[in-house]
């Protein structure tokens, strides 16, 4: 993703101020921002055994959630 569409999509999530806020805090530097908290995780988790029994394979999962196909294999040996 380009800088620029980054900061567009920032803008339009939080808003024009608190996005120029961010960018004149954190301008410049690396910051980690978590994709999910514990309880979407469940939600998410249910949704890719869902997506995989329902034909999806393990490379398209990853894609379409971002997370790698390790990970797409782990969740997917856990029952329900």
């Amino acid at each position: 993703m380009q800088m620029q569409t980054l900061a567009q999509e920032i803008i339009e999530t939080i808003g024009h101020d608190a996005a120029m806020k961010i960018f004149e805090v954190y301008g410049g530097t690396r910051i980690y921002i978590p994709k999910y908290i514990a309880g979407t995780n469940k939600i998410r988790n249910q949704k890719i055994r869902l997506d995989r029994l329902g034909g999806a394979s393990a490379r398209q999962l990853s894609e379409k959630y971002r997370i790698n196909i390790r990970r797409i294999f782990f969740i997917c040996k856990k029952p329900f």
